[in-house]
């Protein structure tokens, strides 16, 4: 994913989040991901944001080599593979998967070009049974057994999310009920890569599956501490926020409730934990 300095230049400035935001056009859960490191981020909205903190993008994106000072304006783009390797999106295409499942439900995720790409190689190869992605906002398993048909759509210019980050909940969705059984969660707090589970369930869930062992039962502890045992083999489509999966992205996101906080009450002094 990205390595930007996009916090760091936009702290200089004196803006928050949600004023970076506002001058790029885009919101404020986006500017999160990408300081993230979360998802990388589009051509044209790595631009916008380059413009609203007065710097290029070579300043946003170290990886990226400062232009020779003789190159025209246009020259001065990298070329497509030095944006990839520094997170940066050059597709033009904003990607929607639409997935049918045999029982007449429809689901649509919004994907990066890349995630795109990745899942529709495995989904056109018909070798596994379970796949996972990262959507714009969520994490989300299939069980490609439970869906009829998989469709990628796309669209260009400026395309408004659908998705919504929504409450911390896991979502359950059986083929055998219609709505989803929905699980209040608490976001994880350390990586996968710590090896404390407990404090990363919901990565491990999703890592099992990526994994191939769908056969494996796996769990979760919900918001009351109450655990719940998944059967994978029996379930449809399992999401969950991407805000409650990530830590960075939920540290990232704690900071800029911080920043509002701050904005909303100059003389109040917000402290973590409050």
């Amino acid at each position: 994913m990205a390595n930007n300095r996009i916090i760091q230049l936009r702290k200089a400035r004196g803006l928050t989040q949600r004023a970076l935001a506002d001058l790029a056009g885009t919101s404020q859960q986006q500017v999160q991901r990408i300081e993230a490191g979360v998802q990388g981020v589009r051509l044209e909205l790595a631009m916008k944001i380059a413009a609203a903190l007065g710097g290029e993008l070579y300043d946003i994106f170290p990886s990226l080599a400062a232009p020779s000072k003789r190159k025209s304006r246009r020259s001065r783009i990298p070329a497509e593979e030095k944006l990839l390797e520094a997170g940066i999106d050059p597709d033009p295409v904003h990607w929607t998967v639409k997935l049918f499942a045999n029982d007449g439900r429809v689901f649509l995720y919004q994907l990066s070009s890349n995630e795109k790409s990745r899942l529709e190689k495995i989904v056109s190869a018909g070798e596994t049974n379970f796949v996972t992605f990262i959507a714009t906002s969520h994490y989300v398993a299939l069980n490609l057994k439970k869906f009829a048909a998989t469709q990628f759509l796309f669209d260009f210019g400026i395309v408004d999310s659908q998705e919504k980050e929504g409450d911390y909940k896991l979502s359950l969705h059986l083929s055998s009920v219609r709505s989803p059984i929905v699980f209040g969660v608490d976001p994880d707090q350390k990586s996968l890569e710590d090896g404390d589970e407990s404090q990363s369930q919901l990565q491990n869930i999703f890592a099992t599956l990526d994994s191939g062992l769908e056969d494996e039962v796996v769990w979760f502890d919900d918001v009351d501490g109450e655990r719940v045992y998944i059967r994978p083999i029996e379930t449809m489509l399992i999401e969950a926020p991407l805000i409650c999966c990530d830590p960075a992205l939920w540290s990232t996101s704690f900071d800029g409730y911080l920043e509002d906080e701050a904005e909303k009450n100059p003389t109040t002094d917000v402290k973590e934990g409050d």
